[in-house]
């Protein structure tokens, strides 16, 4: 998943690039300070992207199967369980 959000970076970057080459007029490049904003952008839907992926691991790890649950209790009395 990290190297699709690296290609999605790269991307974005690349058509930021792509569009104050050649889609903006010279007068209006110069007058926005568009590319912190849209790097900033970027950067965000970057962090947004790690947070995602690491919240769906989490539920990957805490996630059980049916079959695979623990035993409710493992043992009846704290005795029994030091018999072990």
């Amino acid at each position: 998943m990290l190297i699709a959000l690296n290609v999605v970076v790269v991307l974005c970057y690349a058509g930021i690039l792509a569009l104050y080459l050649f889609s903006m007029p010279l007068d209006e490049a110069i007058r926005l300070a568009g590319f912190k904003r849209y790097a900033s952008s970027i950067v965000v839907l970057f962090a947004g992207g790690l947070v995602l992926c690491a919240a769906v691991d989490m539920e990957r790890t805490f996630h059980y199967r049916i079959g695979e649950v623990p035993d409710y209790q493992a043992f009846k009395t704290v005795q029994t369980n030091r018999k072990k």
